[in-house]
């Protein structure tokens, strides 16, 4: 069974932008003890082994769906979303899974109704 959106009197404008950031985390370094010694007049000494993490760069990939909902004749904003999405898989996917979220929203807020196609 399919839906229809029906909106009456309103205007939907999506914007969909798209980003990539890198970002960089940096390493570790740690000293740990591995041993005592006995030094020059009775007093003790450590060796230390240095330990050393290295850092990484990740690339985040961020989809971002603004949706404005208008009212045509006084042409005022009367509903706003932004929906966000980051390293989606597949970007066709992320785009029809945020526009059914979208429609649910605006159904369940009443500013739009769901009939059946049929």
């Amino acid at each position: 069974m399919k839906k229809l959106l029906v909106v009456a009197f309103t205007v939907l404008i999506l914007a969909l932008t798209s980003s990539v950031c890198a970002q960089d985390t940096p390493g570790n370094t740690y000293a740990v003890p591995v041993g005592y010694y006995n030094t020059w007049h009775g007093y003790y000494g450590a060796v230390y082994a240095v330990h050393q993490e290295p850092g990484y760069w990740t690339t985040n990939t961020k989809f971002v769906l603004e949706s404005n909902l208008y009212d045509v004749a006084t042409a005022k904003l009367i509903w706003r979303g932004i929906s966000k999405a980051v390293n989606p898989e597949n970007a066709m996917e992320v785009i029809e899974d945020l526009s059914k979220i979208l429609v649910k929203r605006l159904a369940k807020d009443g500013l739009v109704t769901l009939k059946d196609a049929g």
